[in-house]
């Protein structure tokens, strides 16, 4: 029998992670030493490029960008978060923009350029609505996750201490990409205080289940990595880890009856499972995402799924 391996692990405790969290999921040959992070992004630096942790939680996109750094991780196919991103671009009604298209030539906001549901989002700006990104200034209020990644030459660095809030109101930048406050909940979205900014889409529910009725993707944003020299000493560990993780996930689905949460992981156009694990139902959505990492000149490698998740993920092909 192979003996205990403590694994030194940081991922948000959501309701469907919280049993490998908390140690209430008993994982055979596994200790799970939980570090908590909210939100995950904080930790993702020190997963990605610090390497301090066996196993983490990161976005996919950083993990493509460790990947073409050298850095020793290895994805394994458990997607704890992702969603749609028709709902997250705001715009100044006095910058001249109407529809999509009108994009090009103004100046976006975004958190950080490479952060992976911005990737999504002007992915399927492109695909879907017909903007040339190159044609766009983005301005970032953040790097990467890595330290080492440098921006394509069509981002700017917003100054110092800056929120995308501030940018949008001001009309230093046209539109912004989840520009958070000032917004206010009223129970079922999120909406803008100022009568001068406008949702970017519509309709983002129904041009979300036509992008996914056409495309069979469901985005995906975060992703969990293992030391590659973990992965090397116990090649088991793949499978063990995503066998807990799905019994996790399952069991939260199994008694999940609220309908916000269901509605905000878009489970009325996805179906029951809105994280789906496994690399078959989620080929699609990889392959899209590489490509839109390659096309936005985050990655100068255009990436396969192989290349990404080796021998060891692919347990449903």
């Amino acid at each position: 029998m192979s003996k205990e391996l403590v694994l030194r692990t940081v991922f948000e405790s959501r309701g469907y992670t919280r049993t490998v969290a908390d140690g209430t999921l008993e994982i055979p040959g596994v200790s799970i030493d939980f570090v908590d992070a909210v939100p995950i992004s904080r930790a993702m630096n020190a997963v990605a490029d610090g390497l301090q942790f066996d196993v983490g939680e990161i976005t996919l996109v950083d993990y493509m960008i460790a990947r073409e750094l050298g850095r020793p991780l290895v994805a394994l196919p458990i997607f704890p978060n992702r969603n749609f991103p028709h709902d997250r671009i705001l715009y100044r009604v006095d910058s001249g923009i109407e529809v999509p298209k009108d994009l090009e030539g103004k100046r976006i906001g975004v958190k950080s350029y490479p952060q992976t549901a911005p990737v999504w989002g002007r992915g399927i700006l492109h695909d879907q609505y017909g903007v040339d990104l190159n044609r766009v200034t983005w301005v970032a209020l953040e790097g990467a996750h890595l330290d080492d990644f440098r921006n394509p030459p069509n981002v700017e660095m917003a100054p110092e201490g800056s929120s995308l809030a501030e940018l949008l109101a001001s009309g230093a930048i046209d539109a912004a990409d989840d520009p958070g406050r000032p917004w206010r909940d009223r129970g079922e979205r999120w909406y803008y205080d100022s009568t001068g900014i406008k949702p970017l889409i519509p309709n983002p529910a129904q041009d979300a289940a036509d992008w996914y009725r056409k495309t069979g993707v469901y985005p995906l944003l975060h992703v969990i990595v293992i030391k590659q020299d973990v992965l090397t000493a116990r090649p088991d560990i793949a499978r063990t880890l995503f066998d807990a993780f799905t019994t996790a996930k399952q069991a939260y689905l199994d008694v999940l009856d609220d309908p916000t949460e269901m509605k905000a992981r878009g489970r009325a156009i996805v179906g029951s499972d809105f994280l789906p694990y496994g690399i078959s139902p989620n080929r699609a959505a990889i392959d899209t995402l590489c490509e839109f990492a390659y096309h936005q000149k985050i990655t100068t490698t255009r990436f396969q799924v192989e290349d990404l998740f080796g021998p060891h993920a692919l347990f449903d092909e």
